[in-house]
């Protein structure tokens, strides 16, 4: 924690501050100076903030709560809902990234704007900083294990006489980890080409679905009174209501994480400037990516009730294989 000399500096929480184009962070403004190599640019870190989103897989992993959340409604809305209120949450994340551009983030974003209140902004920066390296680990978790469940529902769909056991699951999810902690560990100059990379390979992705799902469309085309409003709450047991927000986990989920960029600020150059707009500009790229993505699910999407039977749990997979 800063100590008592450079808190006697840090001034109003909210008092104007020069841009400054080298992009570095002054003592005078957050108690400390920035020692990490500027590697970083406004496209680099928005290509983190969309691999971070990774739509074919943020809205394609959890699709299933979707099927359960009544179908093509609550597909469709819920991404447009999920968009308003994760627009307003970038758009603060980004002013507070512009004022004060520092890899602590949010623990040190709470610690400032509790102002004067010296009884509790240590213990509200304390609990922030925790409450927010638990989400990380929560979501890096999450993330490899739904993605070793949907390798493991594709091989599945393509041959159903294979059935990976608990224990394989779990080895795919180890191994999934320790790919991503070598890379993080020893490529660090080659991370900001490998979140380029797949921020690309996600727009390829969604574009490869979009034409050969509507192309192929294998049980049909729904119409658009259907595709965009037929909505089923008897799956979730939840009631007509309560059913539409289960629909609504699989873009929260896609978008939950965009806050994580602030950990890159003193990687770039100009970080108020080039983090922030990557924070901001992630809304309407990622929403484009979305909608694209969902549209010619809603207009293919095979009966619901035959989705519940997928392996794992996983809907996309037997989606895909079913309409292709």
């Amino acid at each position: 924690m800063l100590s008592s000399t450079n808190e006697k500096k840090l001034g109003n929480p909210m008092s104007p501050v020069t841009t400054r184009e080298e992009g570095i962070v002054e003592h005078v403004h957050l108690g400390y100076n920035a020692q990490l190599t500027k590697n970083r640019s406004l496209i680099s870190v928005l290509g983190m903030c969309l691999a971070i989103v990774a739509v074919p897989y943020g809205i394609g992993g959890p699709l299933m709560s979707a099927i359960y959340g009544g179908g093509q409604l609550s597909i469709f809305v819920g991404v447009l809902v999920v968009l308003f209120f994760n627009g307003c949450v970038a758009i603060s994340l980004a002013e507070l990234t512009s004022r004060y551009p520092t890899s602590s983030g949010v623990y040190y974003w709470s610690y400032r704007l509790c102002g004067e209140r010296k009884g509790i902004r240590k213990i509200v920066s304390f609990l922030t900083g925790w409450f927010w390296l638990i989400g990380n680990w929560t979501i890096a978790l999450s993330v490899n294990f739904g993605f070793a469940s949907l390798i493991a529902a594709t091989i599945s769909v393509h041959n159903p006489e294979w059935m990976a056991s608990d224990w394989e699951l779990l080895l795919i999810f180890y191994a999934l980890c320790m790919l991503v902690f070598l890379v993080c560990s020893f490529g660090d100059k080659l991370l900001p080409y490998v979140d380029s990379v797949a921020a690309v390979w996600n727009f390829v992705t969604i574009m490869a679905l979009l034409v050969g799902l509507l192309v192929r469309a294998q049980k049909g085309r729904h119409s658009a009174s259907y595709a965009l409003g037929n909505y089923d709450s008897s799956f979730s047991g939840w009631g007509t209501g309560f059913t539409f927000f289960i629909g609504l986990l699989p873009p929260a989920y896609a978008f939950s994480a965009i806050g994580m960029v602030t950990s890159m600020t003193e990687e770039c150059a100009q970080p108020e400037v080039e983090v922030s707009r990557a924070i901001a500009l992630c809304i309407p790229f990622g929403g484009i990516a979305s909608l694209l993505f969902v549209l010619p699910l809603c207009f293919a999407l095979p009966p619901l009730e035959d989705i519940l039977n997928a392996p794992y749990g996983q809907a996309l997979p037997y989606v895909v294989y079913s309409i292709m």
